[in-house]
């Protein structure tokens, strides 16, 4: 049966112990050899269970999904994303101006949409750059003999 200190102790792990079983005990105000209660609980089949549980939630509610990833970068290709940008102004004259600082939304530079849309592309393996460059050696290893049988042929007529 899980009882309140071993839920206790399970939570402290997960959120405030750093995942060392000492520190939770002692976090949790145990005075005794904490070593030996922290290993203890850590054994415990169900401590063991419910610290899995609330990894899986903990997991669920902070880790990003691909689908997540993709429509971000959707986004930023398709220009809907924006970034905030700093940008200092200026006023007054030569001998003595006011600088402001300013903070404003900008639209994503074209930079960086290509940049999304390259990712995307791996994503999506739209472009493999080891095909590409098999087809471009290919062509160029083709051009090459065609060119000299062509100016073979031409010297021939002369």
């Amino acid at each position: 049966m899980l009882t309140e200190n071993k839920k206790k102790f399970a939570e402290i792990f997960v959120n405030k112990g750093g995942f060392n079983p000492t520190e939770t005990v002692k976090i949790m105000g145990i005075k005794t050899k904490s070593y030996l209660v922290g290993s203890r609980y850590m054994k415990d089949k169900e401590v063991k269970d419910y610290i899995k549980n609330l990894l899986m939630i903990k997991d669920k509610d902070t880790l990003i999904k691909s689908d997540d990833v993709v429509k971000f970068l959707s986004d930023c290709v398709r220009n809907t994303e924006t970034e905030m940008r700093y940008f200092v102004l200026r006023s007054g004259d030569k001998e003595g101006y006011e600088e402001t600082i300013k903070m404003l939304e900008c639209p994503l530079t074209i930079k960086d949409r290509l940049k999304a849309a390259e990712i995307m592309a791996k994503i999506y393996k739209l472009m493999d750059t080891k095909l590409n460059k098999k087809t471009i050696n290919l062509i160029i290893d083709s051009n090459v003999p065609l060119k000299n049988k062509v100016l073979d042929e031409y010297d021939d007529d002369e």
